[in-house]
């Protein structure tokens, strides 16, 4: 079937004038080919190159919306859950602790140290620290087994009244 239309003289060639209905013909054509999972945007393109309009993706929209083919806009995958910390009441030392780093610059060396800190939310005492060249997370892991391992942070917890259960328990939540 050979379809006329009335080319248009433009700057840079000819293009094809062509009507709503044709347009929306040929979005049919694609969309009931492999593109049929292509929005308006890609469809856009697709006229633009199989059928050689000069044709706004805004048009394209209005087209497929009034043909009642438009794609739902697909929602945004989050990559994390964004969750708040809760917020606890502390009574007692070493039910909670925080990380802290924090970095300076040698000048001498032209090179960064780190300090990881582990404090106490408490009574903000500082608990132990790393303090050198490179700070990963198996330093934080030393960190947190260094006074658990020695037998005066047991005795500390057991001689201020809390139980080693409920001390491991509140800590590791």
């Amino acid at each position: 079937m050979l379809r006329y239309y009335r080319p248009v003289k433009r700057s840079f060639g000819f293009y094809l004038n062509a009507d709503d209905s044709h347009i929306q013909e040929w979005l049919c054509e694609l969309i009931n080919r492999e593109t049929d999972v292509y929005g308006y945007r890609k469809l856009t393109i697709c006229l633009q190159r199989e059928y050689d309009l000069v044709i706004n993706k805004k048009k394209v929209h209005r087209l497929l919306d009034e043909m009642e083919m438009l794609q739902p806009q697909r929602r945004k995958q989050l990559k994390h859950p964004h969750k708040l910390a809760n917020n606890r009441e502390i009574k007692a030392s070493n039910e909670l602790w925080e990380m802290d780093i924090k970095y300076g610059y040698i000048t001498g060396e032209q090179r960064f140290f780190y300090l990881l800190c582990v404090n106490d939310e408490l009574d903000r005492e500082v608990i132990d620290f790393h303090m050198g060249l490179s700070c990963e997370g198996k330093n934080a892991a030393g960190l947190i087994q260094r006074p658990y391992g020695s037998d005066s942070f047991w005795k500390l917890n057991v001689c201020s009244g809390m139980s080693s259960a409920t001390t491991s328990k509140r800590t590791r939540s």
